[in-house]
């Protein structure tokens, strides 16, 4: 509503587009089929991956003083799925681009459906976020000589929180592609 003539413009881009997606890492998404080609929400590696002063900004956008349609725009129409999904920001083009899109698509549809998935994906994104700058926190406070040791427990923790966050909105986008 808030972005009609967008979610139009990325419905009519979508026809017809699908690339090879095997270049992804093998770490699991959150996914599900749409159009016969599986929907990517996040990458938890690449989420991991986001500095955290890249996170914080991204808080920022997500947190636009409870003005949902402003946060919302910010995932459907700026770059934080992106960077979620390992998208290059510089380049529109490529199979993690590609990706990006479509679950940029998806969302932007699902909303159409449900207000509540505007705010579920709100909260969901920055959840992630809150995940990368602990995970970035909990590393830097660990001693280097320990860093090792200590570094994939605290990875596979904050996967798991990943996964966790992104559950509810996995399913709400489902629900709403049907």
């Amino acid at each position: 509503s808030f972005s009609n003539q967008s979610h139009e413009n990325r419905a009519e881009k979508k026809e017809g587009r699908r690339e090879d997606h095997s270049t992804m890492s093998s770490q699991p998404l959150v996914s599900y089929q749409h159009d016969g080609a599986a929907l990517k929400l996040y990458d938890s590696d690449c989420v991991l991956s986001i500095e955290p002063d890249k996170a914080q900004g991204f808080l920022i956008l997500l947190r636009q003083g409870g003005d949902s349609n402003l946060a919302f725009m910010s995932l459907t129409d700026g770059n934080i799925v992106e960077a979620c999904l390992g998208a290059p920001p510089q380049s529109r083009e490529g199979a993690r681009y590609q990706i990006a899109k479509e679950a940029k698509d998806s969302l932007a549809n699902a909303s159409d459906t449900s207000d509540a998935i505007v705010d579920l994906a709100i909260r969901t994104y920055g959840r992630a976020m809150d995940i990368t700058i602990g995970y970035h926190a909990k590393l830097r406070k660990t001693f280097f000589c320990l860093r090792c040791c200590i570094a994939g427990s605290v990875r596979r923790k904050a996967k798991k929180d990943l996964e966790m966050a992104f559950k509810s909105l996995k399913e709400a986008v489902e629900a709403s592609a049907q």
